[in-house]
């Protein structure tokens, strides 16, 4: 008999091993992205998608999802938490990094908890589109 997994679990470490949280995403689109971070359970609940966008809610906030071809936006609310690009790189760099290397931008003013979700959004994201 096979087994059909309905989600993953993603944990995200310090370097010490220790867990900081753990994610539980869906396969299926239209569903509940769950995250215990801090002793605490969220959940994200998905709300509507649109071209290039899709919303989450959590609570009275909403959390969306802004791709396009080559960049990937995670919002709170309206507010940039966090930014990753994939494409053109300078040509020094490559020396350090492989072309398409994604570069993640993380707005040094996030909260710990929306940090947490904005990791969520992304590994969804990358897992919807087959970069992960």
């Amino acid at each position: 008999m096979k087994t059909k997994y309905r989600s993953h679990l993603f944990e995200l470490k310090k370097r010490d091993g220790s867990t900081l949280a753990l994610f539980k995403i869906p396969r299926f689109q239209k569903s509940v992205l769950e995250i215990i971070a801090s002793d605490k359970k969220m959940r994200l609940n998905f709300v509507t998608k649109g071209k290039g966008k899709e919303i989450f809610s959590l609570n009275q906030q909403q959390f969306s999802i802004d791709k396009n071809s080559s960049i990937i936006q995670l919002l709170k609310d309206g507010t940039v938490l966090m930014k990753s690009e994939i494409g053109l790189m300078p040509l020094n760099w490559q020396k350090q990094f492989a072309p398409n290397t994604p570069i993640i931008e993380i707005n040094e003013k996030v909260e710990l908890l929306d940090f947490y979700i904005a990791v969520c959004l992304l590994i969804y994201c990358l897992q919807k589109y087959k970069k992960l």
